[in-house]
């Protein structure tokens, strides 16, 4: 982040502090004589005390927004009930929260980085305004504590402060709107308009599991658990064998199924909502969408007029169509 920046923020700095209105004709230009005269390193002068206080800042930052979602919710309250649309299956604090109580906790968050950001601009803007990079930033430091003491260091705070704290009430305010706004009415899916817009997210679960399932299996299952005599054809991966023999304890005859030594096995990632019970599914077809012509075949052998196939979506669309096809001519 910083390094893509860096140089955007001191060609504007040096078109705004140059005493020579004709010095840079325009934004090009500047960067043009700048790389002209000090080389691609010109670009970055004064970096370091970007680099040195941008991760106290940002850390800073983001615990002061979480404890202004605490003080905005005391003071007035959860005002927005979870909507199916959010994308936190545990929602978080900020989901509960008003976009004007978000930016009550984005301004806040501006308090304390405002003391870290204004030494650290101050001490960048000297070094990027200097023609020759003369000098380093610990030698700008000694500099400026020596013409005023240490409380030098923070000349300028005040402005900073009447920046920031309304460009971060702001900031947060709209990433938020745009995230709700983008993901609105989808109830099992992210929008991804809300990651290109307002970022992604890490969640935590509360807890996991792995249960043999899938339509095909479930109704062969339930089948053989009623009486029928059910033979299952399909395909898994290696790492489905214990479905198998999960499914033959059951009663289902597993003889027609297949294992793909390539193709893992067909999985469905459940996910469920502690709190209201709502889930998003992603499905991977696996081994089960590569049922080949000569499995359908060797599947049908030994059947005929007076048994039932029962068919699900969760194989390769052909081979469920030709299972069809040679069930009727059977």
């Amino acid at each position: 982040m910083v390094g893509a920046s860096h140089p955007f923020d001191l060609v504007k700095v040096r078109m705004q502090t140059t005493s020579s209105p004709t010095a840079y004709t325009s934004t090009l230009h500047a960067a043009r004589t700048i790389l002209a005269k000090d080389g691609i390193t010109g670009l970055y002068r004064g970096v370091v005390p970007v680099l040195i206080g941008t991760p106290p800042v940002l850390a800073t930052c983001m615990w002061a927004y979480y404890q202004g979602q605490l003080l905005a919710s005391k003071l007035g309250g959860r005002r927005r009930k979870l909507q199916l649309s959010d994308t936190n299956l545990t929602p978080a604090l900020v989901n509960t929260l008003s976009l004007p109580q978000i930016g009550f906790a984005g301004a806040f968050s501006a308090l304390p980085t405002s003391f870290i950001l204004g030494p650290a601009e101050q001490i960048k803007i000297r070094l990027q305004v200097q023609e020759q990079g003369s000098k380093s930033a610990s030698q700008v430091i000694k500099e400026i504590v020596k013409e005023g003491g240490p409380k030098a260091l923070f000349r300028g705070t005040g402005l900073t402060l009447m920046r920031d704290v309304p460009g971060s009430f702001f900031y947060f305010l709209t990433y938020e709107g745009v995230k709700r706004a983008c993901g609105a009415d989808r109830s099992t899916s992210i929008n991804p308009a809300v990651v290109l817009l307002s970022g992604g997210e890490t969640l935590a679960s509360t807890g996991y599991a792995v249960h043999a399932g899938g339509k095909g299996a479930n109704q062969s299952v339930a089948m053989a658990k009623a009486g029928a005599k059910v033979y299952h054809a399909g395909r898994v991966g290696r790492d489905g064998r214990w479905v198998v023999d999960y499914m033959a304890a059951q009663g289902v005859d597993t003889s027609l199924i297949r294992i793909d030594d390539e193709k893992p096995t067909g999985r469905a990632i459940i996910q469920v909502s502690t709190e209201t019970s709502d889930n998003a599914i992603i499905l991977h077809a696996g081994a089960n969408h590569h049922i080949s012509d000569a499995d359908v075949e060797e599947s049908l052998k030994g059947f005929g007029e007076g048994d039932w196939v029962v068919v699900q979506n969760e194989v390769n669309v052909g081979a469920g169509r030709r299972v069809v096809e040679g069930a009727r001519r059977k």
